[in-house]
C-alpha cells in the first residue's frame, strides 16, 4: 500500500478535483461587448483633432523640411572631394591599364557634375560644376593643394 500523501498534496489535489466540479466561465461563450466608453470617445476625438491640426499646419518639429541649404564653402570642398576622388581613379586605371580612360564612365558610375578630357601630351582635365561654382583639376596640378582643407570644411559641416 502507498504511503499517505502529505497534507499540501492533499490540498492541492482537493483544489484540482473542485476546479474540475466547477463550470467554467469560457463554456458559455465570449463575454457581452460593452459599448464605447465616455473616456474612449473623447480620446478618440482628441486624437483626430490633433492630427487634423498637425496635416493642416505642418510644423517644422513634425514635418522635417529636409537639409538645410549648403553654405558656399561647404558645396565648393564637396566638389573638390568629389573631383579628387575621381582623379584617383583615373590614375590607378592608368597605373592598372597602361592608359587614360576614354570617358569617365569607363571606371564606373561617376559621382557629381564632372567632364573629363584628354590631352594630347597624355594628361587629362577634369572640370566640375555645382550651381554657380566651376572648377578645373588638371593631371599636372598638385592634389594636395588642390583639395587644401576641404576634409575640415566638410568634416565641421553642422557643426556650430
Amino acid at each position: 500500500m502507498p504511503p499517505e500523501p502529505s497534507a499540501e498534496k492533499r490540498a492541492l489535489l482537493e483544489a484540482y478535483e473542485a476546479a474540475l466540479q466547477q463550470p467554467s466561465r469560457f463554456a458559455s461563450g465570449p463575454s457581452p461587448k460593452r459599448p464605447f466608453g465616455f473616456l474612449t470617445v473623447i480620446s478618440v476625438l482628441a486624437l483626430v483633432a490633433i492630427g487634423a491640426w498637425l496635416f493642416a499646419k505642418r510644423p517644422d518639429w513634425v514635418f522635417a523640411r529636409g537639409r538645410p541649404p549648403q553654405s558656399a564653402a561647404i558645396r565648393e570642398a564637396s566638389l573638390r572631394l568629389a573631383m579628387a576622388a575621381q582623379y584617383e581613379r583615373i590614375e590607378r586605371f592608368r597605373d592598372s591599364a597602361g592608359h587614360l580612360p576614354t570617358r569617365l564612365a569607363d571606371l564606373g558610375q561617376v559621382t557629381g557634375n564632372l567632364t573629363y578630357t584628354t590631352t594630347q601630351f597624355g594628361g587629362f582635365v577634369l572640370e566640375g560644376a555645382d550651381s554657380t561654382l566651376q572648377l578645373t583639376l588638371r593631371s599636372d596640378d598638385s592634389l594636395r593643394t588642390f583639395v587644401g582643407n576641404s576634409y575640415e570644411v566638410v568634416s565641421r559641416r553642422g557643426a556650430p
